[in-house]
């Protein structure tokens, strides 16, 4: 067999079936290829921009948008979770029945009133949280302790030394924190033994 007899053999062997399976259907191959062609240009004049942009930057000016864009996102996050932290730490004593933060203008005699009206309801943490926000401020009215932002329940434990007081703030924060389940009898209790803890600390 001549060389280029062998070359047209071996021609015909590669350019048959076994080499070239046939293809399935492909019944959207036309619509994806219009859609293809309809979003090129725009994808090539998007990276087109780009490129024009970034090449005309000096290496040094390039370096700087990056950190500038790297040191606003860091500026951001911090920011957020500063933010977190000042509503945790402000949580700690006078939380509401949504986690945030009580009006700081409210009487004890509004927030009794407001937890009267949370009972009342059937919303029993909230009730406990109302309660024991004016409870702090009618010790403070009584002389029996300073209110100031972070003051924790801990300290105020340390200072009334009252049984009564370490109940309530066992189940406040247990509510509170521990997303334990307020009944009509909690609420009960924490409307009764609160007089009678403030009591307690103006004639301590």
């Amino acid at each position: 067999m001549s060389p280029g007899q062998a070359k047209r053999d071996a021609q015909a062997i590669l350019d048959g079936q076994r080499f070239h399976p046939k293809s399935g259907p492909r019944p959207l191959r036309g619509v994806l290829k219009a859609i293809g062609n309809a979003v090129a240009p725009i994808g090539r004049a998007i990276a087109t921009a780009w490129g024009n942009t970034i090449g005309q930057l000096a290496p040094p000016l390039m370096w700087l948008v990056i950190i500038a864009f790297f040191a606003g996102g860091m500026f951001l996050l911090i920011h957020n979770i500063q933010g977190r932290a000042a509503r945790l730490l402000a949580n700690r004593v006078n939380p509401d029945g949504n986690g945030s933060v009580a009006d700081a203008h409210l009487s004890a005699v509004d927030l009794e009133t407001q937890a009267d009206t949370a009972a009342a309801a059937g919303n029993h943490a909230l009730a406990i949280r109302l309660r024991f926000q004016a409870g702090f401020i009618r010790l403070d009215e009584a002389a029996a302790i300073t209110r100031r932002p972070g003051l924790t329940t801990r300290e105020v434990r340390a200072i009334l030394t009252s049984n009564r007081f370490d109940a309530l703030a066992d189940n406040f924060e247990a509510v509170t924190y521990g997303n334990a389940a307020a009944d009509v009898a909690d609420s009960t209790n924490a409307r009764e033994q609160w007089p009678e803890v403030v009591g307690e600390a103006k004639h301590g």
